[in-house]
Order: C-alpha cells, then structure tokens, then sequence
C-alpha cells in the first residue's frame, strides 16, 4: 500500500486494488528468476534448494560468508565488540551456519543479517559479554518471563508441507498492557524464544 502512495492500511475500493496489484506486478517483475523461485516455495510451502548434501559447496559458502563479513564496513560495532569479547563464539560455525540457512545460502545477505544480529542483540540487552553468548532465561527481566508465560508466542505440534516449523502469536498480552509499554519485552521474550528454538540444527534447516 505504501509503495502505491497510499495510507498504512488494505485498500478499500477496486480502484486501489488495481494500484496496488500494478505496483505489485511492476516489482515482481524486477526480480530474477531465483528471487521468484524463492518466493514461490515460501508461499507455497515447498522444500527449498540444500546444501546439506554437497560438503564441498557448503564448506566453499561457509568461506565466501567469512570474506562477506570481513568486507561489510559500516554498523559492525557490536559485531567487532563481540568479537573482541569471545571470538569462538562468533566465529563458530554452527553458529554462523545457522544464518547461512536462514538466508538460503547466499553468503552477502547472511553475512549482512549476522551484523544486524549484533546490532540488535546490544540495543535490546546491552554490550558486554552478555553480547558474546547465547541469552539464558535468567537474562530476562519479570515483564520478559512474564509474556513467555502468558504463552504470546508458542510452538504448533505440527509442520507445514516443507517441514517448517510454525510458530503461532497470541494477542493475550494485550489485556496486561498497551502496544507501547510490551514493545520492548516482546523485543526480548522474541529474542530468547526464537533462538532457543533454532538450537535444533533441523528447524535451521527447514525453516520457520
């Protein structure tokens, strides 16, 4: 809606319906073929591309990601301090593998979210060497442990078609506080929950 020059909403009349598909058909259209095969497996719910399969390609991507990551020169200031505070960490690669997946193995794109994965983690908890390791439970405050308890965001028994795990949000929250006051715990409870979850190399793997 935003692109079409519209307010922050879903159109309203057929008029702004046929903007939007316009704007929609001109993007679609300016992305490559990978781009569009991406999209369709994620719509769809179909197994993507592996490189679990082939060490060689996997071990050659896990290289290309390290040069992506020494080459990225701006906001990396809380990468380089975790860095500097554990580097076996942050050079572990379980770890960095883990966003190579994400990112379906294009090493630019997984090298950039790992920045932002730092930048992030420091905004919402803080530098020091709570930076440089996973976030525990003990980590969160009682507003933080109070909405994973409420169950605001929870784990279904059951896949998709491809294998993803599905994660269901629960507006229950709502009753407890306004949008402004959980902004921050949610940040946070959202955090430690989807990283513990992604501990299992298989939800890594088939996605979320």
């Amino acid at each position: 809606a935003i692109s079409a020059g519209l307010p922050l909403r879903f159109p309203e009349t057929s008029d702004e319906v046929a903007l939007v598909e316009d704007v929609l058909a001109k993007e679609l259209s300016k992305l490559s073929m990978d781009e569009h095969e991406r999209i369709l497996f994620d719509i769809h719910g179909l197994p993507r591309t592996t490189l679990e399969d082939d060490p060689p390609a996997l071990e050659a991507r896990m290289k290309e990601l390290d040069l992506e990551l020494d080459a990225i020169e701006k906001d990396r200031d809380a990468f380089d301090e975790a860095r500097r505070i554990n580097q076996a960490y942050v050079d572990n690669p379980k770890f960095r593998l883990m966003f190579l997946r994400a990112e379906n193995y294009d090493a630019k794109v997984a090298a950039e979210t790992i920045i932002f994965h730092f930048s992030i983690k420091r905004q919402l908890f803080g530098g020091g060497d709570i930076l440089a390791r996973d976030i525990y439970q003990t980590d969160l405050d009682r507003w933080d442990l109070g909405l994973l308890a409420l169950g605001f965001t929870q784990v279904l028994p059951s896949t998709d078609a491809a294998g993803r795990t599905v994660i269901a949000l629960s507006p229950e929250f709502r009753k407890y506080g306004t949008k402004k006051t959980f902004m921050r715990p949610i940040s946070r409870a959202s955090w430690y929950f989807n990283m513990a979850i992604l501990q299992d190399e298989e939800r890594q793997k088939n996605g979320t």
